[in-house]
C-alpha cells in the first residue's frame, strides 16, 4: 500500500463513546485524563458490484477517560472566532496580530515569507500556504503568510512516537507525500454539558481514525510505537499529559 496517500483518506469521529454521571464536588477545574487503549481494525479488502478492488479503511481507535470539576469541556466545529481561532496573521504596516478566522482575505496586507530578513526560514509552524482568488499570470496562486498557531484552536492533542535503532523514541510525523507539511492528527470533541450548564463530569472518550491506506510498512515491521494525548478545556486549562504503553499494531490488532 502506499503510504504517502494514506494520511489524505483519513476522517474522524471526534465523540463516539461518553459516559458522564455527577461526580465529587471537590474535582479540579482543571481537566485530568488517562489513558486506557489503543486498537487496531485492519479492513478487509474487497470487489464492489462493478468488479473493482476497493481497499477497505482501516481503524486506530484511542480511548481515554477523564474528569473535570466545573466540565467546561468541548467545542463546535462552528467556533471559529477568537478565542478559537486557528491562528494569527500580521498586519505589513505594524506588526499587529489579526485573528484568522475563515473566508477570504487581503493576502497583501500580511507579512509574508520574504518580507524581512528576520523571518524564520519556512517551517509547516509558522508559515500558512494560501491560495488567492485571482489567480496571476505566471503564478502559482499561493502566498506564504507568516503566522502563529493558536492552541486552543483545537482540544484534544495527540503526537505519535517510534523507538528508534537506539531503543530511543523519536516523534513520528504522518505526511501526504515526502517533503510535505505532516499531517497533524489534533482534533476537536463537541461540548461534553448539556443546557448550556457545565457541570462536574467524569467519563471516557473515543477517538477514532479510519484510512484507507494505512502505512502498512508500521504493521509488517511490527514498530515499537507509543502515544501522548492531552486535551484542553474552554478556558485554555490543558490537562496532565496521558502516556500509552508501548505497543505494536500486530499487539493491539482486533
Amino acid at each position: 500500500m502506499d503510504y504517502k496517500k494514506s494520511i489524505l483518506l483519513i476522517s474522524i469521529v471526534s465523540l463516539v463513546s461518553l459516559f458522564a454521571c455527577n461526580p465529587e464536588p471537590e474535582l479540579s477545574p482543571v481537566p485530568s485524563i488517562r489513558y486506557l487503549n489503543t486498537e487496531f481494525i485492519r479492513g478487509t479488502d474487497f470487489v464492489n458490484s462493478d468488479g473493482i478492488p476497493v481497499t477497505a479503511a482501516d481503524t486506530v481507535a484511542f480511548t481515554f477517560s477523564f474528569e473535570d470539576g466545573d466540565g467546561d469541556l468541548g467545542m463546535l466545529a462552528t467556533e471559529t472566532n477568537p478565542p478559537y481561532h486557528a491562528f494569527n496573521l500580521f498586519s505589513r504596516i505594524n506588526g499587529t496580530p489579526l485573528a484568522y478566522i475563515s473566508g477570504d482575505i487581503d493576502s497583501q496586507q500580511f507579512i509574508q515569507i520574504n518580507d524581512s530578513d528576520t523571518l524564520p526560514p519556512f517551517n509547516c509552524d509558522t508559515y500558512y500556504r494560501y491560495a488567492f482568488g485571482e489567480v496571476e499570470a505566471g503564478t502559482d496562486g499561493v502566498d506564504t503568510l507568516y503566522i502563529r498557531k493558536n492552541p486552543r484552536s483545537e482540544n484534544f492533542y495527540i503526537n505519535f512516537f517510534i523507538k528508534n535503532a537506539q531503543g530511543s523514541f523519536e516523534p513520528f510525523y504522518f505526511s501526504s507525500a515526502a517533503g510535505s507539511c505532516p499531517t497533524l492528527l489534533n482534533q476537536r470533541f463537541g461540548p461534553l454539558f448539556e443546557d448550556d450548564t457545565p457541570k462536574a463530569l467524569v467519563g471516557d472518550i473515543r477517538f477514532k481514525y479510519v484510512t484507507e491506506f494505512f502505512p502498512e510498512f508500521l504493521y509488517d515491521r511490527e514498530e515499537v510505537m507509543k502515544v501522548q494525548i492531552y486535551i484542553l478545556d474552554r478556558a485554555g486549562n490543558k490537562s496532565n499529559i496521558a502516556e500509552s504503553p508501548e505497543f505494536t499494531f500486530k499487539q493491539i490488532e482486533k
